[in-house]
């Protein structure tokens, strides 16, 4: 199987429609500020050529990181079924193109570098979860922020075992306990406001659940979240190919 293919093919693509048309968000600064600054060709130019070097950062970065992904594969010799080579053949240059257009459009190294992990994890377990999912944790991986993704991860360290052992279904003693230990373990989640915001943000992506709160367990300040299942799956996505084992 030769992944460099479509890697390939996707970035030239992009290449060339990147030439074939201006940044629209530079077309709108320059009607707008042309308005109150009337000589503002070099403004135009110079934004032009910020907007069109972070693109291309972002690609380089998106299709580089990707690369170093499918290498931790083949390190291990992972050896691809037919119908795992149809599907790699089929969606992978989708799920690129895909990635690369989030990238261009995205600010910060740390949530390009998670839509190629996403990418990397999409490549390891080929058709055993749809492209489909992929994309939208593509979606999610660049909504979310360090913080939101650091929360994620505490949580995790605390109640994935327990949801895993319930086979994904959440429990509000569970929920209660480990939401306990987190505020004695870590300051932030005894932050009030700003650890409900972020749960609140990844609970409209479908991550982590509010619970009940039980008065024997928690103070009156307290409103417990409990991970979900799709909460455990996007953290293996935006680990890679390494979260399929060596």
């Amino acid at each position: 199987m030769e992944i460099d293919n479509p890697i390939t093919a996707a970035k030239r693509a992009i290449e060339r429609d990147e030439g074939q048309q201006p940044s629209e968000a530079v077309v709108r600064a320059e009607k707008a500020l042309g308005i109150v600054i009337p000589p503002i060709a070099p403004f135009s130019k110079a934004l032009e050529s910020l907007v069109g070097k972070r693109k291309q950062e972002n690609r380089d970065l998106l299709l580089q990181t990707t690369a170093d992904e499918v290498e931790k594969m083949l390190d291990r010799e992972q050896e691809f079924t037919d119908p795992h080579k149809r599907w790699l053949r089929d969606e992978l240059p989708g799920l690129l193109a895909e990635g690369v257009a989030r990238a261009e459009q995205t600010r910060g190294r740390e949530k390009v570098v998670r839509l190629a992990k996403v990418i990397g994890h999409a490549i390891a377990v080929g058709p055993l979860e749809s492209a489909d999912l992929a994309g939208e944790m593509m979606r999610v991986a660049v909504e979310l922020s360090d913080q939101d993704v650091a929360v994620l991860r505490d949580m995790s360290k605390v109640q994935a075992h327990e949801l895993q052992h319930r086979a994904g279904r959440p429990d509000i003693n569970d929920a209660n306990a480990t939401w306990a230990r987190l505020e004695k373990e870590s300051e932030f989640f005894r932050s009030g406001a700003e650890i409900y915001s972020v749960c609140l943000k990844l609970q409209s992506f479908g991550l982590v659940m509010a619970v009940e709160r039980i008065a024997t367990t928690l103070g009156l300040q307290s409103a417990p979240y409990i991970l979900l299942p799709r909460g455990i799956q996007f953290l293996e996505y935006i680990v890679g190919a390494a979260a399929d084992g060596a």
